[in-house]
């Protein structure tokens, strides 16, 4: 968890008392918005499937082929992931590099399991990193 212990604590302020006033900052800022018109300009399709009050990050779904490239850009620091299980992988690809080049580490399973000590409201699991850094929903498969 070191190194994302940082940017964690940063914006929630206390692990066992989060604080999320850094989603709202980040939505009235239109954080990640940039993206969304690159993958536009790149021929994705995007829809903004953000929810406030389980996401911690802008929430893309890009339409491919009859399946669905999910993308998480965090608001907690300069991670991202991507969930596109059955597309292609020349559009995974290319989502995945576009996410890159705007300065976004895309982190993989194993990363996104680690054990994450946050005392996160709506989840009566043990946070997993992937809780803190993109949603309290389940991670999509």
């Amino acid at each position: 968890m070191l190194e994302f212990d940082r940017y964690i604590k940063d914006a929630y302020l206390d692990l066992n008392d989060p604080n999320y006033q850094f989603v709202g900052d980040a939505l009235e800022a239109k954080r990640h918005g940039n993206i969304s018109e690159l993958f536009r300009h790149e021929g994705f399709e995007v829809e903004d499937d953000t929810d406030p009050n389980s996401d911690v990050c802008r929430t893309l779904i890009l339409p491919v082929d009859g399946k669905y490239i999910v993308v998480k850009l965090s608001f907690v620091g300069p991670f991202a992931a991507v969930f596109a299980p059955g597309v292609p992988q020349t559009a995974i690809e290319k989502a995945r590099k576009l996410i890159q080049e705007n300065g976004l580490q895309v982190l993989d399973q194993e990363q996104l399991q680690q054990p994450c000590e946050i005392d996160l409201t709506d989840i009566d699991a043990r946070p997993m990193i992937y809780n803190a850094l993109f949603s309290t929903d389940d991670m999509p498969i």
